[in-house]
């Protein structure tokens, strides 16, 4: 019970330094985003405290970050609806290289479409994608969603297994904060490339709430009902420690300037003080930087329909910050 205690506490003073990055967009307006200088095939602006692709025209556009770069990530934002003339969309980006000069971009994507070719006035379609200019795309997964004029998406780029690249893709299309597609696609273009990260777009939307997480979490299972098991895995540096947390909300609490992805609730207490529910919780991860959580369900049908969020901090042996993850979410199911 003391070394699960102590382990809260390391996962709580990890999350004060995380190496994570958020952007509201909450700029003047102008023609130029800030800490985003590359524009590849469109003109990006700030207008009205949100990220927006300026030109109408049809047409693949990116907006890239000025430093972030990184492998196995977790980037996400929220995706407004803006111009029904067109086949529109938007959504993160990662793994992003402009190459050639500035001539180039390669990336894999995540996107909410509105895939009628005259607009229909809201996303109806969800993508994997990877995309190289002019227009090499591959299609790596898509499922038709309920319409809705704003839909907060996330995507998950990592290695493995060898030679694919996973790509996960996550939408939130009643923005109750609950997934409620998920896609997944492998590909072998971009294995062990570390790229950039940003937004994507097609004849305008407005994007906003963008965030980057350097360590993931997802899920390999989900929607397990009572007496059965879900199981994450994780991703972040080879071989450091980590430690990791649920909880029944992922609407973030403030440590040192850096938001977590969960509540300090009740059960983040649980997943300290109950190891045999909430198993390797804490350890060391493999020479990939991998291990595999389990969450054991509790055999009580009360707890059917209750969403749990989990997320997980890395640290070197002297106890310092390495990465933080996304949270992974998962609802008990009937």
């Amino acid at each position: 019970m003391l070394v699960r205690v102590v382990a809260l506490v390391l996962f709580v003073a990890a999350a004060a330094g995380a190496q994570r990055y958020t952007d509201s967009f909450n700029y003047p307006s102008g023609t130029t985003v800030p800490n985003y200088s590359t524009e590849f095939g469109g003109n990006w602006s700030v207008t009205t405290g949100q990220a927006a692709e300026s030109d109408i025209t049809v047409g693949w556009h990116y907006l890239v970050h000025d430093t972030i770069r990184d492998r196995d990530c977790c980037v996400e934002d929220t995706v407004y609806y803006a111009y029904p003339l067109n086949i529109e969309f938007g959504g993160p980006c990662a793994r992003t290289i402009v190459d050639q000069g500035g001539t180039r971009l390669t990336t894999y994507l995540a996107k909410a479409q509105d895939n009628w070719p005259g607009g229909s006035g809201a996303f109806n379609r969800v993508f994997l994608m990877f995309y190289q200019s002019p227009l090499g795309f591959v299609g790596l997964s898509t499922l038709d969603i309920t319409p809705s004029p704003i839909v907060r998406t996330r995507l998950i780029v990592t290695d493995g297994p060898w030679p694919n690249v996973t790509i996960l893709g996550y939408f939130d299309t009643n923005m109750d904060g609950v997934w409620d597609a998920r896609l997944t696609g492998v590909n072998v273009n971009l294995w062990g490339v570390a790229g950039g990260v940003g937004l994507s777009a097609f004849a305008r939307t407005y994007q906003d709430d963008f965030r980057y997480f350097d360590a993931v979490l997802w899920e390999s299972t989900g929607g397990p009902g009572p007496g059965s098991s879900v199981f994450l895995n994780a991703r972040s540096v080879p071989l450091a420690g980590y430690v990791a947390a649920s909880s029944l909300s992922n609407a973030g609490f403030a440590l040192g300037g850096v938001t977590v992805p969960l509540s300090p609730d009740p059960l983040m207490l649980a997943s300290q003080a109950l190891p045999a529910v909430f198993k390797n919780f804490s350890g060391l991860l493999d020479e990939t930087g991998s291990a595999q959580l389990e969450i054991v369900v509790p055999q009580d049908n009360r707890l059917i329909g209750t969403v749990v969020y989990t997320a997980f901090a890395s640290f070197d042996p002297q106890g310092k910050l390495l990465e933080v993850s996304n949270d992974a979410q998962f609802r008990i199911g009937g």
